[in-house]
């Protein structure tokens, strides 16, 4: 068993988001409270909301405006700043090799969703850079496809000036303007219906150097998003669910004392995983059940052994844990995962 946290972004995918609004009559706080985004967290450098709840915010928004580009008009609306610190950690690198790597590295500062690629095919000397959010089944893609990759095209231009050589842009969606609407926002050609979305340009652009290149400047500027990540991470479940593996067998595992180790109030813990859909019982169950999943595997390993290993005070305690997961004792589990094993 996995725990399935909900994937995180930051707010700052909103700026400008009062601005739109405004130009098409409407009320922002008024739109805003109605979906159930509070205004100050809107504010909040720092806060963050759902992934998903945060793309259908964006076809709420499109329905009550009347409008199909919302996507489109917030990344017009915003600029490298985006990123916030890795704005400024980019802007240090010494070519656009090392942005784009620092863009993919820090991505699970702004969301804990994201998964991204850079593919170079050395025979057409094209780069292919793929972004993917992991919103779930029936969640509208199409804005916030349009937004991230718009936003990426700005991003690059500002590192390297355009004409960039072969620029063009992929979506796996349809239009809802113009192709020719598309390009000019765009900069470049843009292909819809496509297998997956991504951005293509000419490797050779990658070994450009950038004007403000400062290694001494780019290690502060990383130094800082890494204190950041660990003050205020995206994805809690995840981090917690990393401390509760590594001391389980200590058999005094709560959540005041993960709350201490990632120096946060129990509090404000339990409402960061209460954002991502999950509980602290829940993960340390989750991770207790892999662990013994692993550990009978291991025939050298008691049963005993197994149980204080996971943190139960007795043998009766992960029994009847075992039997909660599988419906089978410790014993007859052990023996079902050998013989799956020799049927492999």
């Amino acid at each position: 068993m996995v725990i399935q946290s909900k994937p995180m972004m930051r707010i700052d995918a909103l700026k400008g988001i009062d601005t739109i609004i405004h130009r098409y009559g409407g009320d922002p706080d008024a739109l805003l409270q109605e979906f159930g985004i509070s205004t100050r967290l809107l504010a909040s450098e720092d806060a963050y909301f759902c992934l998903d709840e945060l793309a259908e915010f964006s076809t709420f928004i499109e329905q009550r405006l009347g409008i199909n580009d919302l996507g489109l008009q917030l990344a017009e609306q915003q600029s490298i700043s985006v990123l916030g610190p890795v704005a400024l950690l980019i802007h240090h690198q010494q070519t656009v090799r090392e942005a784009v790597d620092m863009m993919q590295r820090y991505l699970p500062y702004h969301t804990s969703g994201a998964t991204s690629e850079v593919r170079i095919d050395e025979t057409t000397g094209v780069v292919e850079m793929t972004y993917e959010l992991a919103l779930s089944e029936g969640v509208p893609r199409r804005s916030a496809a349009e937004q991230s990759f718009l936003n990426m095209v700005k991003i690059l231009q500002l590192l390297v000036p355009p004409p960039w050589k072969g620029l063009m842009v992929d979506l796996t969606h349809q239009p809802v303007l113009p192709v020719a609407e598309y390009e000019k926002r765009f900069g470049c050609p843009v292909h819809f219906g496509q297998a997956e979305n991504k951005m293509c340009f000419a490797s050779e652009l990658l070994e450009r150097e950038l004007q403000y290149g400062n290694s001494a400047l780019s290690d502060l500027a990383e130094q800082h998003i890494e204190q950041l990540i660990a003050r205020n991470p995206l994805d809690t479940a995840r981090q917690v669910e990393s401390l509760i593996s590594q001391q389980l067998s200590s058999g005094h595992i709560g959540i005041c004392q993960i709350a201490s180790q990632l120096q946060v109030h129990e509090r404000t813990l339990q409402r960061r995983l209460e954002k991502q859909g999950v509980y602290f019982e829940d993960i340390v169950d989750s991770v207790r059940q892999e662990l013994a999943r692993r550990y009978l595997s291991r025939s050298e390993l008691s049963l005993s052994q197994i149980a204080g290993l996971l943190g139960y005070g007795d043998q009766s305690a992960f029994n009847r844990a075992c039997k909660r997961w599988t419906k089978l004792t410790p014993k007859k589990y052990r023996e079902a995962l050998r013989e799956d094993m020799q049927s492999v």
